[in-house]
């Protein structure tokens, strides 16, 4: 399966409310389509430092990819868990509204102020100064030693 499920795209400016929640934008809302499941988006750690969020759906899509991956058993248990360990399952409110994890605030650096960008199948939420750097190059992934296999793992299983 290579077709992209969503095509979020456009980039909104929003500030974290005193709960730690975002507002969704209009235009990315109107492509989210639940059905009979329950509102909520799949966050996990960004490649670039940003958060990614993803529709159910989409997210079900990699986990298929990590299953298909061909790599040794025991790398590829590894670098799964690690990845479990940062994705969370936020519901959305009657209001559009979705709670950043903490854990994940923390690691894209997000204070009050954020960048939400629609990117193909994922919602990316950012520091807006992190996003200006990486946009215009001037910042470069830095990934240490203990984390070179996973972020290899995470840029293959996301990056379409």
């Amino acid at each position: 399966m290579s077709d992209i499920l969503y095509n979020f795209h456009g980039k909104h400016d929003f500030n974290r409310d005193s709960k730690g929640r975002i507002q969704l934008p209009s235009e990315m809302r109107e492509l989210m389509v639940f059905g009979d499941n329950p509102r909520r988006l799949t966050m996990t750690e960004g490649i670039y430092g940003c958060i990614s969020a993803y529709m159910p759906k989409s997210y079900d899509y990699y986990n298929l990819r990590i299953r298909d991956m061909e790599m040794d058993k025991d790398e590829k248990m590894l670098q799964s868990r690690r990845l479990a360990a940062v994705t969370f399952d936020c519901r959305i409110d009657v209001n559009w509204r979705v709670k950043l994890p903490e854990e994940l605030v923390a690691y894209a650096q997000i204070e009050k102020e954020v960048k939400i960008l629609g990117n193909l199948d994922a919602i990316e939420i950012w520091n807006p100064s992190i996003f200006e750097e990486v946009l215009k190059g001037k910042k470069k992934i830095e990934v240490s030693k203990d984390r070179e296999g996973y972020y290899e793992f995470i840029r293959d299983v996301f990056v379409v």
